[in-house]
C-alpha cells in the first residue's frame, strides 16, 4: 500500500509556515462543494488554509475559517481513506 491521499497532500504541504490567504465565504462554500465532491486540489486548498491561515479580522473572515474548518473535518475522512496513486507522490 502506497499511503493515502490525505497524508501525500500533509507531506506536500509540509509545517513550515506560511502566509495564505482567507478566503470569502463563497469562495469557501465552493471549495468545500468540490472537496465534497472528490476534487483532490480543492481539499489540498482547505487543507492549506486550514493548516497555515491566521487568525481572522473580520467576522467574514471569521465565517469564512468556519466554513473551511467544518469542510476540512468532514472531508479528511473520505482523503484518508482514499488510497493514492504513484504520480500523486510527486
Amino acid at each position: 500500500m502506497m499511503g493515502n491521499l490525505y497524508s501525500v497532500i500533509s507531506k506536500r504541504l509540509g509545517f513550515e509556515p506560511r502566509k495564505v490567504e482567507i478566503p470569502s465565504i463563497k469562495r469557501a462554500q465552493g471549495l468545500r462543494k468540490a472537496a465534497e465532491g472528490g476534487d483532490e486540489a480543492a481539499f489540498e486548498e482547505l487543507f492549506k488554509i486550514h493548516r497555515f491561515a491566521e487568525s481572522p479580522e473580520s467576522e467574514e473572515e471569521a465565517a469564512a475559517i468556519e466554513e473551511i474548518h467544518e469542510a476540512f473535518v468532514k472531508c479528511s475522512p473520505k482523503f484518508r481513506e482514499t488510497e493514492a496513486k504513484d504520480g500523486d507522490w510527486d
